[in-house]
C-alpha cells in the first residue's frame, strides 16, 4: 500500500468477535492482535479476515503468527506467507496427524483406563482450582500475564469447576 513501510513482526491473537451479519460469520470476524515489532514497542490493532483468499485461517484464541506492521503508523496486516493461516496446511496436518494415529502401535493400557488406575489420590496439587487460580493471580500481579490473558484462564478454570 502507498505510504507504509511494512516490517515482519509477530502477532498473537488476543480475542474473536463476530461484526455485523452472523449469517456470514467467516467474513465477519475480527481479530484482536498484539503485534510486536522487530523493533519497538507492541502494539494491538484490529485485523479483518483476508480478503480474496479462501485459504485464509484466521488464528484462534493465544495463536501466534507472522504479521507485517507499519509501527509509524501503528498499522499491521496479515503476513499470507505463514502457514498458520492456511487451510491447506492445516487440512494437510490433520490428515498426517490421522495417518500417524492410523498406524501407530495399539495402547495396552488406553488412556480412559490409565486414568481410572491412577486413582484420584496421585492427583497433583495444581488440578485444585484455587491454588491453579492463586498461581493465575500471582503471574498476573508480577506483570508476566496481561489483563486479557489473565482474564482468559481465569475464565477457563472457572468453567472446568
Amino acid at each position: 500500500m502507498l505510504g507504509h513501510d511494512w516490517e515482519p513482526a509477530e502477532g498473537t491473537c488476543i480475542d474473536i468477535r463476530i461484526k455485523g451479519n452472523y449469517s456470514d460469520e467467516e467474513d465477519n470476524r475480527r481479530f484482536l492482535m498484539e503485534v510486536r515489532p522487530s523493533h519497538g514497542a507492541p502494539f494491538r490493532v484490529e485485523l479483518k479476515v483476508a480478503g480474496f483468499h479462501e485459504n485464509f485461517k484466521g488464528p484462534d484464541r493465544g495463536q501466534v503468527c507472522m504479521l507485517k506492521c507499519d509501527v509509524k503508523r501503528q498499522d499491521a496486516k496479515w503476513d499470507l506467507a505463514d502457514p498458520g493461516l492456511s487451510w491447506k496446511t492445516y487440512r494437510q496436518a490433520k490428515a498426517s496427524d490421522f495417518e500417524a494415529e492410523l498406524h501407530a502401535k495399539p495402547w495396552v493400557n488406553p488412556p480412559a483406563a490409565q486414568q481410572q488406575t491412577a486413582g484420584s489420590a496421585s492427583q497433583p496439587q495444581d488440578a485444585d482450582p484455587a491454588a491453579r487460580l492463586a498461581s493465575l493471580k500471582a503471574l498476573h500481579d508480577t506483570g508476566a500475564l496481561t489483563s486479557s490473558e489473565y482474564e482468559l484462564q481465569r475464565q477457563k478454570i472457572i468453567a472446568s469447576i
